[in-house]
C-alpha cells in the first residue's frame, strides 16, 4: 500500500510540473537543482539532492553525517546526551569520520549516479578515472545480474542504468557498489 501511494503521490507531482531528482526527490526544471539534474549533475548527499558545486554540508542532529570537501566524512553522536554534552562543551559533536581512498571517490560517483540519475555512462566514468569499469567491478556487475534478470536494470558496455520499476530499488541496486555495505572493499 505504501509504495501504491507512493508512485500516486510521485504522479501528482509530476503532474504539477516538478521533475524527479532522485527517488524520493523533486525539484522545478527552472530550479538550479532541476537544471544540475536533466544535466547529470545534481548530487545526491544527506541532504537530498544538490548542484555539484556543494560538496561540503554540516551535519545539524544527532546521527547526522557531515562532508567537507571530496575526502571527508564525519558523523555525529547517535546518543542524544552524548551529542548534547558535545555541544554544551563548545566541541563538535563527532563521534567518527573517514578519510576517502580513490576507490571510495569512484565507488561514490557511482551511488550517487544511480541514486539521482538512475544512470552511469561507463565510457564517461572510465575516461574520468582511468580505469576498465567491467574489471575494476566485476563482483558488483555479477551481483547486478539478478537485478537485470528482473527487469530493474539495463547493463551494457556503455551503461548502467535503471529502468522505471527499478528506480525504486535505487537504494538497494547502488548498494551493490557500496563496498562497506557489501563488504567488497578491496583494501
Amino acid at each position: 500500500d505504501r509504495k501504491a501511494m507512493f508512485i500516486e503521490g510521485v504522479k501528482h507531482i509530476l503532474d504539477a510540473g516538478y521533475i524527479q531528482t532522485g527517488l524520493e526527490h523533486f525539484a522545478k526544471p527552472t530550479d538550479s537543482v532541476g537544471q544540475a539534474s536533466e544535466k547529470g549533475k545534481a548530487v545526491y548527499g544527506s541532504l537530498g539532492v544538490t548542484t555539484e558545486g556543494c560538496t561540503s554540508m554540516l551535519a545539524v542532529g544527532s546521527s547526522a553525517y557531515s562532508s567537507f570537501g571530496d575526502d571527508y566524512y564525519f558523523q555525529n553522536y547517535y546518543e542524544n546526551n552524548l551529542y548534547t554534552k558535545a555541544l554544551d562543551n563548545g566541541e563538535f559533536p563527532i563521534y567518527r569520520g573517514h578519510k576517502l581512498s580513490a576507490e571510495d571517490k569512484m565507488r561514490r560517483h557511482i551511488v550517487k549516479g544511480i541514486r539521482t540519475c538512475f544512470f552511469i555512462d561507463v565510457i564517461d566514468f572510465e575516461n574520468k578515472y582511468g580505469i576498465e569499469f567491467n574489471d575494476m567491478f566485476a563482483k558488483e556487475i555479477k551481483l547486478l545480474k539478478e537485478f537485470e534478470e528482473d527487469g530493474l536494470v539495463e547493463l551494457n558496455s556503455r551503461s548502467l542504468s535503471l529502468t522505471d520499476i527499478g528506480q525504486h530499488l535505487s537504494p538497494v541496486i547502488s548498494g551493490v557498489f557500496d563496498s562497506y555495505w557489501t563488504g567488497l572493499h578491496h583494501n
